[in-house]
């Protein structure tokens, strides 16, 4: 079972990486990529949060090498995989983790990113 996940993890990390370099809306000094979220709730479902986590972190880092992400991609992507993860693993049910996704990045990640962009 670990193996398919890291399996699966790695599928998810090419996938956001390839579509997240397509699909990019910039916002100044943030660079949105809305496939991000999806795969980020597709992750908290499938593989849970420790596998979510480490794909959000491996997803944003690859973005910041390629040029397609910005430093603000780690904290909302990793806390917003970890939030969706939490509310599926507790309610069962998607649009639970989508709720997390959506508060776990544009809130919480939006507002752990105030003090980033100040020395940024």
């Amino acid at each position: 079972m670990k193996s398919r996940k890291l399996a699966i993890t790695a599928l998810l990390i090419a996938i956001n990486v390839v579509l997240s370099s397509i699909i990019i809306i910039p916002l100044g000094p943030v660079k949105a990529a809305p496939v991000q979220h999806f795969v980020n709730v597709l992750s908290a479902v499938i593989v849970g949060p420790w596998y979510g986590l480490a794909q959000g972190l491996r997803s944003s880092i690859l973005r910041v090498l390629f040029g397609t992400g910005t430093a603000f991609a780690f904290p909302g992507s990793m806390i917003g995989v970890l939030l969706a993860s939490m509310l599926y693993i507790y309610r069962k049910h998607i649009f639970m983790a989508a709720v997390g996704e959506v508060l776990g990045t544009g809130v919480i990640g939006s507002l752990i990113c105030i003090p980033l962009a100040y020395f940024l």
